[in-house]
């Protein structure tokens, strides 16, 4: 994972561990997906495994305001995040604006297409 990100290329691990039944593994698992960004899923059963891998596909993203603060994040096709609203500058309204409804757009796509 760490040659990949070194060479710039943006990877993220989720690993999906089916009917492990050993902690040690299940640990390494987890560090693994840590390590490359991810998370790790444990499933026990075959609709557990359904719904692990269901998970793992969801895209995580990150709201960021105007100086670059971490306001949110969410799961793209997940629970919907809540923004604050805040009175937005003269200069910054159309933008901010703009950015809101271009997220919204996107998070409704996925919702329809996941």
């Amino acid at each position: 994972m760490a040659q990949l990100q070194e060479k710039g290329i943006n990877v993220t691990l989720n690993i999906v561990g089916f009917a492990i039944d050993d902690d040690a593994t299940e640990s390494q698992f987890a560090e693994w997906a840590e390590a490359g960004g991810g998370r790790y899923f444990a499933a026990t059963d075959q609709a557990g495994f359904g719904e692990a891998v269901s998970e793992a596909l969801k895209s995580p993203y990150t709201v960021y305001d105007q100086a670059g603060e971490r306001i949110a994040e969410g799961l793209v096709g997940g629970e919907p995040v809540t923004l604050d609203r805040q009175e937005p500058s003269d200069r910054s309204e159309g933008r901010e604006n703009r950015i809101l409804a271009g997220l919204n757009r996107t998070c409704e796509q996925a919702r329809r297409h996941g």
